[in-house]
C-alpha cells in the first residue's frame, strides 16, 4: 500500500538529489506515477463515504420531523406472503406519524422492495417521510414508522435482507431449538463456495473435518497449523416443553479470508431431526469478534470465546422450519432441510439469508 509519508519521503530525495544523473526518468516518473494512485484511491475513498452519508441522509429525519406529533396509530399492513420471500403491505395512514406492522419477523433483517407509495383516495401522489427503519419490532412483528402530512392509502413490498457491518474476526454460529421442536436435531455446517482451496469444508454430526482443537479435542477444520473451524457437538437433547438446546460453529474469519481474498465466501446451514420431530423449528445467534488470540471453550455445545471482544451479536427473529427426518449424513444437501446461509463478503461484512 502506497502511503502519505511514503510519497513524502520520495519527493524530498528526489528535489534534495545532488549526485548527477540520480533523477532518471524512471525515478523521477514512478513517483508521479504512484502519487496519482495515491489520490484516486483516496479520492474512490471519498466518494464512498459521501454515498454512505448520502444513503443514511435519504432515511434520517431531522429534529423537527421526528418531533411532529404522532398519530399514535398502529396499522397492521395486508400481507401478501410469497414463498415467505415477498410481503406485500397494504395500509390505510393517518396524518402525522403512523407504525406500520409488517405482520411477520425476518431473520436479522429487511428491505423495502423496490419504493413504497402512497395515494389519496382521489389518486394522488403523498410524500412520505420514514424512521426506525429496519430494526424496529412491536410485539412480534417487524415494524417501521411512517409520516404522512395528509391521509393515504400505503402500498409498499418487504422482502427479508440481512447485513453485519461490524469488524469480524471472528464468528459463532449457533444453532437452537426447544424441546418442544423435537429430539435430537442434527446439522451440518457447510463451506459451500465452490472455489474453497480445502478438501474439508464441513462440520456437524457425521462430518468430523480434518482435525481436532488442541485444547478442547472437538473436530476442527485446520490449514496445517492454522485453526478455521471448530464444531461445538452434538446435541441429542430435547422433547420438553420450551428448554432451549444448542448446537454451535466457531469459524476463524480473518484466516477464511486470507485463504480466499477479495472473493464472497459462503457458508450453508443444513438441518434434520435424527429421533423426533414436533413442532420442527429452529433459531440462529450471529455473534462476531475482534482480536488475534481467542481462547475457545464450550458449555453445553455452545462454543465460547475469551480473550477477544464481540463486535455485534444478534438472533434470528424467525424459524427456520426443519422438515427433514433423515439419517443420510453424507446426502446432507439434498436429504437436510437448507435454513440459513452465512456470506461474507469480499466487502467485509456479513449478510444473513434464511433459505427455508
Amino acid at each position: 500500500m502506497i502511503t502519505l509519508q511514503d510519497l513524502i519521503t520520495r519527493a524530498k530525495e528526489v528535489r534534495d538529489e545532488r549526485q548527477t544523473a540520480r533523477n532518471t526518468a524512471t525515478r523521477v516518473g514512478q513517483l508521479l506515477h504512484d502519487i496519482i494512485l495515491f489520490f484516486n484511491d483516496l479520492i474512490s475513498g471519498f466518494t464512498e463515504k459521501i454515498n454512505e452519508v448520502s444513503r443514511l441522509n435519504d432515511l434520517k429525519q431531522d429534529k423537527h420531523d421526528n418531533n411532529l406529533e404522532t398519530s399514535d396509530k398502529t396499522v397492521v399492513g395486508a400481507i401478501n406472503d410469497l414463498n415467505g420471500r415477498v410481503n406485500s403491505v397494504v395500509a390505510n395512514l393517518e396524518e402525522g406519524w403512523n407504525t406500520v406492522l409488517l405482520n411477520r419477523l425476518y431473520p436479522v433483517s429487511w428491505v423495502f422492495l423496490g419504493k413504497p407509495f402512497c395515494f389519496t383516495q382521489a389518486g394522488f401522489p403523498v410524500d412520505f417521510k420514514i424512521r426506525n427503519y429496519a430494526n424496529q419490532i412491536v410485539g412480534s412483528s417487524h415494524a417501521f414508522d411512517i409520516y404522512v402530512d395528509t391521509p393515504c392509502r400505503l402500498h409498499a413490498s418487504t422482502t427479508p435482507y440481512g447485513y453485519i457491518t461490524a469488524e469480524a474476526d471472528h464468528l459463532i454460529l449457533c444453532y437452537y431449538y426447544e424441546g418442544q421442536d423435537g429430539i435430537d436435531l442434527d446439522t451440518v455446517t457447510d463451506i459451500s463456495t465452490p472455489n474453497w482451496p480445502l478438501s474439508s469444508h464441513t462440520l456437524g454430526y457425521g462430518h468430523i473435518g480434518n482435525g481436532t482443537h488442541s485444547d478442547t479435542g472437538l473436530h476442527a477444520i485446520n490449514d496445517g497449523n492454522d485453526l478455521i473451524a471448530v464444531f461445538g457437538g452434538d446435541n441429542t437433547s430435547g422433547g420438553d416443553g420450551t428448554t432451549r438446546y444448542y448446537e454451535s460453529v466457531y469459524f476463524n474469519v480473518k484466516k477464511m479470508r486470507e485463504l480466499l481474498p477479495n472473493q464472497n465466501i459462503e457458508i450453508t446451514l443444513y438441518g434434520t431431526w435424527w429421533s423426533q420431530r414436533l413442532r420442527g423449528q429452529i433459531h440462529i445467534d450471529v455473534a462476531t469478534y475482534v482480536g488475534d488470540n481467542p481462547v475457545i471453550s464450550v458449555a453445553n455445545k455452545t462454543i465460547l470465546l475469551s480473550g477477544v471482544e464481540k463486535t455485534f451479536e444478534t438472533q434470528s427473529e424467525t424459524d427456520c422450519n426443519v422438515t427433514a427426518t433423515t439419517h443420510d449424513t453424507a446426502g446432507y444437501k439434498t436429504a437436510y432441510t437448507p435454513c440459513y446461509r452465512v456470506i461474507l463478503t469480499q466487502n467485509n461484512e456479513i449478510k444473513i439469508v434464511q433459505l427455508s
